[in-house]
């Protein structure tokens, strides 16, 4: 394999391009714009979740958690997925009306175990998600449940640092910023 240039999943994520949309946001006459998007899904998990998992990866891995340690993460499955690439061992919780394409993808991710979980159930009642992960964590030696809204992440850190990326990559020239955001 000489000349080929091998580097570790983790070394690929981030810097993903940023592309001009023209044409998009319907600028008048009167509003110049530039629009861009940013291709997180050029990620090698397709994902902005990809740099979240790097992020809390790195974080278990400097607290001394193992990385045979089974995380259990509660969710369709981007950052299960983000974090199976990095070799770590996941249990992910997915509603009952995942798809069996999700499900496959998350299998072929590397996602050890999947449960399916009651649709609907209301947040803090024992069939949700969250607390079905927080239970079997705390009933697994050495698990760890991944919650990224209300972990001891420092995520923080880690959307800096895509800001800094955009602000790099467009030289500083950025007026707005539009972002989609999930629950």
């Amino acid at each position: 394999m000489s000349g080929l240039r091998i580097v570790e999943i983790a070394d690929t994520i981030g810097n993903t391009p940023m592309v001009r949309l023209p044409g998009v946001g319907g600028a008048s006459e009167r509003v110049s714009a530039e629009i861009v998007g940013k291709l997180e899904y050029m990620n090698p998990g397709a994902s902005i979740k990809d740099r979240v998992a790097k992020h809390i990866s790195a974080q278990l891995d400097s607290r001394g958690v193992p990385r045979d340690a089974l995380l259990i993460v509660a969710g369709p499955g981007n950052l299960a997925i983000s974090l199976a690439m990095l070799q770590r061992r996941i249990m992910c919780l997915v509603p009952e009306r995942t798809s069996a394409d999700r499900v496959r993808l998350l299998k072929a991710a590397g996602v050890s175990d999947i449960v399916r979980t009651l649709d609907g159930a209301l947040p803090g009642s024992p069939e949700h998600p969250v607390e079905i992960g927080r239970r079997i964590a705390s009933h697994q030696p050495g698990a760890v449940y991944v919650d990224e809204e209300l972990g001891d992440w420092d995520l923080e850190q880690c959307y800096n640092e895509l800001a800094s990326e955009m602000l790099e990559q467009t030289g500083g020239q950025m007026d707005a910023l539009v972002l989609g955001v999930d629950t």
